[in-house]
């Protein structure tokens, strides 16, 4: 039940208009009725995933980014 908690707030905030940029780290449609309403409300969507993610999700975000090595690598504190 928690990718419901997360869209019902993620929608929540969107239409209160207390955000103007999400950032999800998902795989699969599960968010994508939640997307489709933050979108409609001017919200920019990101979308951090693994290798495979639903085709649905891929297409209704805004900005697409795979989480791999490289992305934690180039993340990860370097003294």
């Amino acid at each position: 039940m928690i990718d419901v908690y997360l869209s019902i707030d993620l929608v929540h905030t969107s239409l209160k208009g207390k955000i103007t940029h999400a950032a999800l780290v998902a795989g699969d449609s599960d968010f994508v009725p939640a997307i489709e309403v933050v979108r409609s409300e001017s919200v920019s969507t990101w979308l951090f995933h693994g290798e495979r993610p639903h085709n649905s999700l891929l297409d209704i975000v805004d900005e697409r980014v795979r989480f791999d090595q490289c992305l934690i690598n180039s993340l990860l504190y370097q003294p």
